[in-house]
């Protein structure tokens, strides 16, 4: 390859100077014929424009040979003019080479897009890198580890990269594209070939952001945010399909205070092996040995819109997680093949001992239109309360007064979740944390309820909800799970809901200061239904700790031998008030 780039470089050369030549002849010929008679004057035209022509080619050739040279960017980064290839502008991998459609230029293609991109190199590129598609469907292949540094927008133009390697330790915690800001990837997909089993979080197809343990440029031993004059993130990523075979790392993994991500029109399928989808975790601001002294950091301004997760592993995977991000906004979720759909939960961190910016801020998660189905365990599990035993925060807790350890470890996160339809095996919805549910449907078999209200869920709204077909309880809100001792009394409505087809009560409900079920349909009828009631238990079960209970505008549709209402034995009085526009009926 480089003897041709020779021999087309000397050519060109060798032209250009015979160009230059013909011009300077033609020129002084011109000149002598100027000073004959006039019957030679045509023959001066003919080699007056035989001159012009002859100038023109040699511009163009000119421009061919800065086309050719290298940009100041491009020799910092260590191309020379011979390495690049004139017909395509800079930025265009074709111009520097890289080969697509070939797998055995693996480690030439890393090679060169390192040098033109890497985080730990000497480029000093920003701006568009193009992967231009020449037969509308190029493949370009990798064998390594890329860190991209910040300015950078890998477009993909419908290609595909391809990441193959055997796993080795410098892989731990790194993924094929590693970057921590002012990223874009656009335009294609990739495909991650690799076995990461053997190593620790190894072989991400995307990495996005850093924390302590995880390495990116300079930062060996991972990014500690206040070490940063501007933030991590400012990342986006859109019109993306990521696959995997790795067992071992998310297809895309987050981390860190990470301010500002979005994610528009990506796919992930995990090929019945991926433990997670997209997944990220909290940072540190500043981390130290004493864990008093630890701050922690959380992302910000998250956006995911019109994201598509499928063939998770079944048996151990999580679709969509979460874990110690401060705000973030959810717009069009589907998941199809996973262990458990959404997680969204504090993680150990608390929001604890935050450093800045995150200081005082309330940790809120908006999601919208969220599907799933094929779901094994938990279809969404929005958990705003989390224990600190087991975590770095364990002692520092357990240390401090009950009420103050208790207020620590609850009410950490607020949901806002409009617009579901989910179809899971274990549970259906499941909340901890002050929740605002509306606009759902939750259908699958949730043997284990189909919605579960934890106790430490002390005020939440639910709206317009379907639970049907659960072999167990509708809405369960008698589930436990208190951090406070005693436990606190909830407060809560279940309005405009239909609560049918389960296997046991249709709302099941201990532990309440109030809670009002207004406007609801509880049970099968044939009248509204291609069914009647059959499975249901009682209707309403309510323990004496549910201190006021207000049931209005309700209809319930029950079988022989089942009660509407029904309250058991507990140790605290219960005002019981049930206003129903239609009695019990049985269908």
């Amino acid at each position: 390859m480089m003897s041709l780039r020779v021999t087309k470089a000397i050519r060109d050369s060798i032209q250009w100077v015979l160009c230059c030549t013909v011009v300077v002849m033609s020129l002084s010929a011109g000149l002598l014929v100027g000073a004959q008679g006039n019957d030679d004057v045509v023959r001066h035209v003919r080699r007056s424009d035989a001159s012009v022509r002859d100038v023109d080619r040699c511009a163009v050739l000119e421009e061919e040979e800065e086309g050719r040279s290298a940009t100041a960017a491009e020799t910092q980064a260590g191309f020379d003019d011979l390495e690049l290839s004139s017909e395509y502008p800079p930025g265009d991998v074709l111009r520097y080479q890289l080969i697509p459609n070939d797998a055995t230029a693996r480690a030439r293609n890393t090679a060169i897009l390192r040098k033109l991109v890497s985080a730990t190199g000497a480029s000093p590129y920003t701006g568009r890198v193009r992967f231009t598609n020449t037969t509308g469907a190029d493949v370009y292949y990798f064998d390594d580890i890329i860190q991209v540094k910040d300015g950078i927008v890998l477009d993909f133009d419908g290609s595909t990269l391809d990441f193959a390697k055997r796993y080795v330790v410098a892989d731990d915690y790194m993924g094929f594209l590693t970057f921590v800001r002012d990223v874009t990837i656009e335009n294609g997909a990739i495909n991650v070939n690799y076995d990461g089993t053997a190593g620790k979080n190894a072989g991400s197809g995307l990495r996005i952001g850093s924390r302590r343990g995880y390495p990116f440029g300079g930062f060996t031993r991972g990014i500690e945010d206040e070490d940063l004059t501007v933030a991590q993130g400012g990342i986006t990523v859109r019109n993306l399909r990521v696959t995997t075979n790795n067992a071992s790392a998310a297809p895309i993994l987050m981390l860190g205070g990470l301010d500002g991500v979005s994610m528009e029109n990506v796919l992930v399928d995990g090929q019945g092996a991926a433990i997670k989808g997209i997944y990220y975790e909290f940072g540190f601001w500043h981390h130290n040995h004493i864990p008093a002294r630890t701050q922690s950091s959380h992302a910000r301004n998250l956006s995911f819109k019109n994201i598509y997760i499928s063939d998770l592993n079944t048996g151990s995977a999580v679709a969509f997680s979460l874990v110690g991000a401060l705000s973030a906004w959810v717009s069009g979720l589907w998941i199809d093949g996973s262990f458990n759909g959404v997680v969204i939960r504090s993680g150990e961190a608390l929001y604890y001992n935050v450093g800045t910016p995150g200081v005082g801020a309330r940790a809120r998660i908006v999601l919208e239109n969220i599907n799933g189905k094929n779901i094994a365990s938990n279809g969404i599990y929005l958990q705003g309360a989390e224990r600190a035993s087991g975590g770095y925060l364990s002692a520092i807790i357990a240390a401090l007064p009950a009420n103050r350890a208790a207020a620590a470890q609850t009410d950490l996160i607020e949901f806002f979740l409009n617009g579901f339809s989910i179809d899971a095996s274990g549970v259906g919805l499941r909340v901890s944390g002050p929740s605002v549910i509306r606009n759902g449907s939750l259908h699958g078999t949730a043997s284990s309820g189909q919605v579960i209200i934890d106790d430490e869920c002390v005020q939440f709204d639910f709206d317009d909800v379907r639970v049907v077909g659960s072999s167990g309880i509708g809405i369960r809100a008698n589930f436990g799970g208190a951090v406070w001792n005693p436990a606190r009394l909830k407060i809560g409505s279940i309005r405009n809901c239909l609560v049918a087809g389960n296997g046991g009560p249709s709302i099941s409900i201990d532990k309440f200061q109030s809670v009002l079920i207004e406007n609801c349909r509880l049970g099968d009828k044939t009248v509204n239904d291609p069914f009647a009631e059959a499975t249901q238990m009682n209707y309403v079960s309510a323990s004496a700790a549910t201190a006021r209970l207000v049931c209005g505008g309700k209809h319930a549709s029950i079988s022989g031998g089942k009660t509407a209402y029904a309250t058991i034995a507990g140790r605290e009085p219960m005002t019981m008030i049930c206003i129903a526009n239609d009695p019990p009926t049985t269908p």
